[in-house]
């Protein structure tokens, strides 16, 4: 059976997160151009109350060691992300670029089966292939960390509590975003490249596949995906009376059969994507919701560039947070919220951030523009 499938060219870097997204074919999965402009996505995840956070590898099978868990954790990917599809944010399916027909319908049922120890051939239908046999495009990005949960004596749960993608710039239409939350307990061994036990599979509101509630499934055909749809799917499960460690990763992709995947919804969107994700740590029992969705927010355009003579260095409005002293930006806000810089004399490197509380401290470089004052 013939399926649609819109194309789309976007350039994304990752965890809180920047991307250049730009495109000139208006079919559905594929662009034939290959001049595609790719920027820094940053992620931001936090953690509350008996909740610790460290970072990690996809490949790992240890726990962290101490010292290097914290309150936040703010990672940043390089990946050029492409259209994929999947029912299970493990096996990413595409199909060739002779395969669609004008209107972005599949001509048939043909798929082919990412596999990343053969990246050229996903290369390739983006035009993209130099034949170097390394990942000039990516079906996914990854953000992976560990969490580390002290629970006393009721059964609790982590809760994923907030997973806004925020886009500073004109509106985004599109809601091919999609993200898969994994967890496994680290205990004994976890079997090393794996993502671990699937939690849920989460889309933005009103999003929509071209056939309803499926994706592709296989290299013939499409299946039924299971989307988060209440707050009881986007949960860890705690033992009580436990210090337990958690293997979590967070999985993005832009989904191929998603029905504003193409590039007229992308190819404008030229300013800065940030991605925020907190948990909590809850009883069981508590009333406390999971996040249902992924929250798309957007902001105003980039800020005016900054100058070396707009950091205040006094006492009453430095913040000092895990020991890293953090000086205010005068009369520079990014959402209401006040801009703080670790130098006094910024410069193209300066790193730029806003401070939600006195223990979480947020990276918004890639909303920023910085420039040294002539």
């Amino acid at each position: 059976m013939k399926k649609t499938m819109r194309k789309i060219v976007p350039a994304v870097l990752m965890l809180l997160i920047s991307a250049m997204l730009v495109g000139t074919s208006t079919y559905a999965w594929f662009a034939m151009n290959n001049k595609v402009t790719v920027t820094g996505m940053t992620v931001t995840t936090k953690v509350k109350e008996n909740l610790m956070i460290a970072a990690d590898t996809i490949g790992s099978t240890a726990v962290q060691a101490e010292a290097n868990f914290k309150n936040s954790l703010v990672q940043e990917k390089t990946g050029l992300l492409e259209p994929a599809s999947t029912v299970d944010g493990i096996n990413y399916y595409f199909t060739s670029s002779k395969n669609v027909t004008a209107t972005g319908d599949a001509l048939t049922n043909a798929y082919t089966l990412y596999n990343p120890s053969t990246p050229d051939v996903f290369d390739g239908e983006y035009g993209l292939d130099n034949g170097n046999n390394t990942a000039d495009a990516v079906p996914y990005i990854d953000y992976v960390f560990q969490i580390k949960a002290i629970n006393g004596n009721e059964a609790a749960q982590i809760r994923l509590t907030k997973l806004d993608l925020t886009y500073g710039g004109s509106a985004d239409a599109g809601k091919a975003y999609r993200v898969a939350l994994f967890a496994q307990t680290i205990s004994g061994t976890i079997p090393a490249l794996t993502s671990g036990d699937l939690i849920t599979i989460l889309t933005e509101s009103g999003a929509a596949n071209f056939t309803t509630g499926e994706a592709v499934n296989s290299t013939s055909g499409t299946g039924a995906v299971t989307y988060c749809n209440n707050t009881s799917t986007a949960l860890i499960p705690v033992a009580a009376n436990t210090t337990a460690y958690y293997k979590v990763v967070v999985r993005l992709w832009l989904e191929g059969e998603d029905t504003t995947c193409k590039n007229d919804t992308y190819m404008n969107l030229s300013d800065s994507w940030a991605l925020d994700i907190q948990f909590d740590l809850v009883n069981a029992s508590s009333a406390a919701s999971a996040v249902q969705n992924i929250n798309k927010v957007t902001t105003a355009s980039k800020l005016a560039l900054l100058t070396t003579d707009t950091v205040t260095d006094n006492a009453a409005s430095n913040k000092v947070v895990n020991g890293v002293t953090y000086y205010a930006i005068d009369g520079k806000t990014l959402n209401a919220k006040q801009l703080y810089a670790t130098v006094t004399t910024l410069t193209t490197s300066s790193q730029v951030y806003t401070i939600e509380d006195d223990i979480y401290v947020t990276n918004v470089t890639n909303q920023v523009s910085i420039t040294v004052a002539p």
